[in-house]
């Protein structure tokens, strides 16, 4: 089943049309028969369809995780990567401030 055919039946599934869905992309109803046609309908236009349908794309497709915005999840592990790198560097600088404080220093 190819991607077009997926959201067709997901758009039957819930209860939709192409009519609906259409008229809230505000688009006619020829351009989404398009693309449900294509059997490698792009992500970017699947993920305006899901929206319509109230659906999440990364379950079944992945690859469009870029499409949405980072979650409350993806943020805590950046978070917590800079919170690493912060540590690191603290202790790298202790590390420098121990060898210098232990004397090999010119000029004195």
């Amino acid at each position: 089943m190819h991607r077009g055919e997926w959201l067709k039946n997901r758009i039957d599934a819930l209860g939709y049309n192409v009519d609906s869905v259409a008229d809230e992309l505000q688009v006619v109803r020829t351009t989404v028969w398009r693309w449900l046609q294509k059997e490698e309908m792009p992500f970017t236009k699947m993920k305006m369809v899901a929206d319509v349908l109230n659906i999440d794309l990364r379950e079944d497709f992945p690859e469009t995780s870029f499409l949405y915005k980072k979650t409350k999840q993806d943020y805590e592990l950046l978070y917590l990567k800079e919170v690493k790198k912060n540590q690191e560097l603290q202790e790298q600088l202790s590390d420098y401030k121990r060898s210098g404080s232990t004397g090999t220093e010119s000029g004195q």
